[in-house]
């Protein structure tokens, strides 16, 4: 696997291309982001995701996702991790994410890697659709 920079317009075709709503209306669509991703052998994208700068020390990741073949493969945990380093290599020190409260893979595996749930925001997007704040230290 290869942990590389994406164009916007490579990560708008595998959103789109996923079968994830979420992130075909909005991940695409974010000013200023820096897109990343995961490439396999055969040069496809089989993950990604993005981040936006919000202080000199914080960035906020967007969007992380893994086409459905490759979960449960230690893809996303790869991916997380590469961008973490890249972060800490930037002089970033804090990561956090928001993710919809019944996104369950995506909360277990960020828990895995160390984040904390910082706070939840209620009827964010729309009424009756919460997430959860995750903040990370890199």
């Amino acid at each position: 696997m290869i942990f590389r920079e994406l164009f916007p317009f490579e990560v708008t075709k595998f959103y789109l291309d996923n079968p994830t709503e979420y992130l075909g209306t909005k991940a695409a669509t974010i000013p200023g982001a820096y897109y990343f991703g995961i490439i396999d052998e055969c040069g496809k994208t089989i993950a990604a995701t993005c981040y936006t700068i919000l202080t000199s020390n914080l960035v906020s990741m967007k969007s992380t996702m893994v086409t459905t073949g490759n979960r449960g493969q230690g893809v996303g945990r790869f991916l997380n991790g590469q961008l973490e380093k890249h972060l800490k290599e930037k002089g970033f020190g804090k990561i956090v994410s928001h993710i919809y409260t019944q996104n369950l893979p995506s909360i277990i595996l960020k828990l895995k890697l160390g984040y904390l749930i910082e706070g939840t925001l209620r009827d964010h997007d729309f009424t009756g659709q919460h997430e959860y704040v995750l903040g990370k230290t890199i």
